[in-house]
């Protein structure tokens, strides 16, 4: 997953650019996340809770995006889509959006929230 992090010095804002598939990670650093380290602290927990139980789901729920932990696996998705989601598993279809969902590994995941942190904190 490719990515770079701006700041805005004159406004203060940070920005996250992704490539088109992984556009929505960017949305939840910058819309839901922003500079709220206790968000970023319960993503933390969740994705140490994940790794450790791999086969249960962990859901973090923001005001737009959810995060789904799952077997090592990492989806983002708009709350609407994930209503969605759940009811075309049921049926074996295959919803894919990359403006309102996407995935990546645990791991990339994990890195990817602690160069955001150590980014916003600088």
């Amino acid at each position: 997953m490719d990515f770079e992090f701006t700041k805005n010095t004159m406004l203060g804002e940070f920005r996250a650019h992704f490539e088109m598939e992984h556009t929505i990670f960017g949305r939840l650093l910058e819309d839901e996340l922003i500079q709220d380290c206790a968000k970023i602290e319960q993503l933390f927990l969740l994705a140490g809770q994940a790794h450790r139980a791999p086969i249960r789901d962990f859901k973090w729920c923001g005001t737009e995006l959810l995060v789904l932990f799952h077997n090592y696996e990492v989806v983002v998705a708009e709350n609407a889509v994930h209503q969605e989601i759940e009811e075309n598993f049921e049926d074996n279809l295959y919803l894919y959006d990359s403006e309102s969902s996407s995935s990546c590994g645990l791991e990339d995941f994990v890195e990817l929230l602690n160069k955001w942190q150590t980014f916003i904190k600088s």
